[in-house]
């Protein structure tokens, strides 16, 4: 099964979700092999349904309630029967809003411990790649970030690779590095959770994905998938790469 996610950011209203998903709706041709999903703002999630697919938040909150005010809980998205998820630990969230790994930690038991999607993001910035510190850096992220996570719930954790530097900047990172990375990413998780216990885990690349490049990157060893930015903003180049998965 490979993943193919996009990530909307901060875009779209709920008129131009509709408009968005209709059109998609049209031309999207189902791949038994390949679940789609797409992370929209809170504001869309009520609206946001895929056929098959995934319907998921960008963040949620690591505290369930209380006097944490702007903050979205995983009770919250619930509500919503269609919501199946969270992405969690984005670069943009760690930098913008100073996320730890430890309060990313929280986030993702409260994802699984609901039986939710959690899509935990893990990447390095162009500072630390260019000092070799790229299998450091995702090694103290997956560690602290997925500590005491039972290994029961891993079904649905989905661990997505975005090195910042390749993230809406034009650059990506070569198919080398990719499956390198990737490659490295299991053998981390085996290393923490088991060999077999790892193998439900799905790892997907981000950065720079668009329809010209989906199909190597998702044939890559290693690789189970992708999470597309930008270009999941346009239905019939998400539908491009959604086929380019097959």
């Amino acid at each position: 099964m490979k993943y193919i996610l996009g990530n909307w950011k901060l875009n779209k209203t709920v008129a131009q979700t509709k408009e968005y998903l209709a059109k998609f709706k049209q031309i999207y041709q189902k791949n038994k092999d390949a679940k789609v999903g797409i992370a929209v703002p809170y504001t869309d999630l009520s609206v946001t349904r895929i056929n098959g697919g995934l319907t998921l938040a960008q963040d949620v909150s690591a505290f369930d309630h209380g006097a944490y005010t702007s903050q979205i809980s995983v009770e919250l998205i619930k509500q919503f029967k269609n919501v199946k998820g969270s992405l969690v630990g984005h670069s943009e969230v760690r930098t913008l809003l100073h996320d730890t790994n430890q309060n990313i930690n929280q986030k993702v038991l409260q994802l699984l411990n609901n039986d939710l999607y959690c899509v935990f993001c893990i990447g390095e910035t162009k500072s630390e790649y260019e000092n070799n510190q790229t299998t450091q850096v995702i090694d103290t992220q997956i560690r602290e970030g997925l500590a005491n996570v039972p290994s029961e719930k891993l079904k649905k954790l989905i661990v997505a690779y975005e090195p910042v530097w390749a993230i809406g900047t034009g650059l990506t990172a070569t198919n080398e590095i990719v499956s390198q990375v990737c490659q490295k990413v299991h053998e981390i998780l085996a290393d923490l959770f088991g060999k077999v216990a790892s193998k439900k885990i799905a790892v997907l690349y981000g950065g720079s994905v668009k329809s010209s490049n989906a199909n190597a990157i998702c044939n890559l060893p290693g690789v189970d998938g992708v999470l597309v930015g930008g270009a999941s903003l346009d239905p019939e180049e998400f539908n491009r790469i959604a086929q380019a998965a097959n």
